[in-house]
């Protein structure tokens, strides 16, 4: 051996150390140690199926070897092979249940399994030892902030913040939950200063610009003015040409999101990936992985190819795209979760298009944004970097062919109105409860029902919201709590308790509505002036239910207590909205995916001059 590899694979001389450890294993000889060092060597330079052969060349002599089992685990982790990587963590622990690392590692794939609680056991062994540990204090308050409990998710980000207070991550994860808990000043305060101390990161632009979008005290003009001054110093790609000839027509549809699973985006988006011409189209999902399910599994099989973007930036998705000949890329929803929509500075495909987005993405590079003449009608005071295409519908459901019955009115049987919200709590705002208050008042002897997964369990969540309506002299027995529903049809089943549907502003319900209507439960909308708060009005006026839609706060209160007052009208509707929604627009996939298809190949054609 003429170098120690050991000393080489400290110095991060990896390739070096690999050739030194290949020269130095005697023919025929067993070296666990240099087998393990091999495999190390192999995983920093990124051959993972390297990797896996030498540890598994050590398991061969070593059966029990803590760190092959180990490494094994968490390359099986990163290759998605979840179950395999579970068997071997579960080894590593049944021999050495405190091991500090494993147990880390461990955490993240519950994580990543939905398996919360597991993971939080995890994670709480581990940090009882090892209290030190900042990234294992942010998991355990991202797994916690699943589980809806709150108020000890917001403790575990605080712990996590003392040891690294400039982490980007924590400091993007203790914001959103400040957020989502209902303290929305303190949010968006939080984030604007993180923004300005890491004025480069995407993460943190991506969670100020969401909590923007729930303010009800800013303006569309003065939300998009601040969407564009935070992304205005991003880095971007120098203009360049493309390495192919163009087609006259684009084949090559990139998605991207992290929302390829039990989500209201990917829900919106089956019916359209399922029906799009595959002779014409080829599908592929750039997907940031947040958690797999079947409905991940569902539209992987539509796919043509699915790349799990994770641990790449968003320089290399878009040399990815670009060198494999992606023609149009579409950002679903950019604003939310880790959908990096700032991938399209870099402009990896010759058409970018904005889809289920709140708002502007604030880049210039971003060719359109689709929407209908309902959520961006001509003249409206919303400003997009964007141009618009205005689509018949934009939103698209299938039939939910699982849902229970309508069910009667509620009011038919208990004498007084139950109104509802199963809406996201973080759209409750103070203006929101207000306005609910209002209602309560002039509808006397009436009910709210508050639905959000187990959010309500929460105790800040809960003192909140009941703490306002007894601040305007509103019984606590007057409102109502719900809990979790797994299943979606058990889910449905709570609006057999509810008469009329509230809606929140400034951001409206979308999936809400439609679960609503589905169930034969009026929605009542007050119409605003920014996309978000259109798009209850969007889902009503495919309908022909523009009655519901009001136009001012004193419109809004009269409109309710109008159908609130009118129990004939109230059964007239429950027996009518499912076969109403069932025949719309927004259910006619076939049409809708014919309607896309032509409004790509208008966008390739305005935007390339091809076609």
């Amino acid at each position: 051996m003429v170098a120690d590899p050991y000393s080489l694979y400290n110095q991060g001389q990896w390739q070096q150390a690999l050739l030194e450890a290949q020269q130095g294993l005697v023919q025929g000889a067993v070296d666990v140690p240099l087998l393990t060092l091999m495999g190390m060597c192999a995983y920093q330079l990124g051959d993972l199926s390297q990797a896996v052969a030498y540890w598994q060349q050590v398991l061969h002599w070593q059966p029990e070897d803590i760190s092959a089992l180990g490494n094994l685990a968490n390359v099986l982790q990163l290759t998605g092979k979840f179950s395999e990587a579970e068997g071997y963590y579960r080894r590593v622990l049944q021999r050495q249940p405190d091991n500090a690392g494993v147990l880390g590692n461990y955490g993240q794939l519950l994580q990543k399994l939905s398996r919360y609680p597991e993971a939080v056991s995890c994670y709480e062994k581990q940090l009882s030892r090892h209290p030190e540990l900042a990234d294992s204090w942010n998991n355990l308050g991202y797994s916690l902030e699943k589980m809806e409990r709150y108020q000890a998710s917001l403790a575990a980000y605080q712990r996590a913040l003392t040891l690294q207070p400039d982490h980007e991550q924590f400091l993007n994860n203790y914001g959103l939950a400040l957020f989502k808990v209902g303290r929305l000043a303190d949010g968006l305060s939080f984030l604007q200063q993180a923004v300005a101390r890491h004025p480069s990161s995407t993460l943190l632009i991506r969670a100020y610009s969401l909590v923007l979008l729930y303010d009800p005290d800013l303006t569309p003009m003065e939300r998009h003015a601040r969407r564009c001054q935070v992304v205005s110093g991003l880095t971007k790609a120098p203009p360049q040409g493309w390495p192919r000839k163009l087609p006259s027509l684009p084949r090559r549809i990139a998605f991207v999101s992290s929302d390829f699973r039990n989500h209201p985006v990917a829900k919106n988006l089956l019916p359209l990936v399922e029906t799009l011409d595959r002779q014409r189209f080829e599908l592929v999902f750039y997907a940031h992985d947040l958690g797999r399910d079947a409905m991940t599994e569902r539209l992987q099989r539509l796919a043509h190819g699915c790349l799990w973007t994770n641990p790449l930036s968003d320089q290399q998705v878009a040399e990815h795209m670009r060198n494999s000949g992606v023609d149009v890329v579409i950002y679903l929803a950019g604003h939310f979760d880790y959908n990096r929509v700032e991938i399209c500075r870099f402009r990896p495909a010759p058409l970018q298009i904005s889809l289920h987005d709140g708002a502007s993405s604030g880049f210039a590079e971003m060719d359109f944004l689709l929407s209908d003449e309902i959520l961006t009608p001509q003249g409206g005071c919303e400003p997009f970097a964007e141009k618009i295409y205005r689509l018949p519908v934009l939103y698209q459901y299938g039939h939910m062919t699982d849902a229970p019955p309508e069910g009667e009115p509620p009011v038919v049987q208990n004498g007084f109105i139950t109104f509802g919200s199963f809406n996201n709590p973080k759209k409750i705002n103070h203006q929101v409860l207000d306005l609910w208050s209002d209602v309560l008042l002039e509808v006397p002897n009436s009910r709210l029902r508050l639905k959000y997964k187990n959010n309500y369990n929460d105790p800040m969540l809960r003192q909140r919201v009941l703490g306002h309506f007894i601040g305007r002299g509103i019984s606590e027995e007057r409102i109502l709590l719900g809990g979790k529903d797994e299943r979606l049809d058990h889910h449905l089943r709570h609006y057999q308790g509810v008469d009329i549907a509230l809606d929140t502003f400034p951001f409206n319900g979308a999936t809400t509505t439609y679960e609503a209507l589905w169930m034969g439960v009026p929605v009542v909308t007050w119409l605003g002036e920014s996309y978000v708060s259109r798009m209850t009005a969007s889902l009503l006026k495919q309908c022909d239910l523009e009655l519901w839609i009001a136009h001012s706060r004193t419109g809004f209160l009269s409109m309710v207590k109008e159908v609130a007052g009118d129990i004939q009208g109230l059964i007239y509707w429950r027996n009518l909205l499912r076969q109403r929604l069932a025949t719309s627009p927004l259910c006619q996939c076939h049409t809708y995916a014919h309607t896309f298809e032509q409004a790509l190949l208008d966008m390739w054609q305005q935007t390339t001059g091809h076609g």
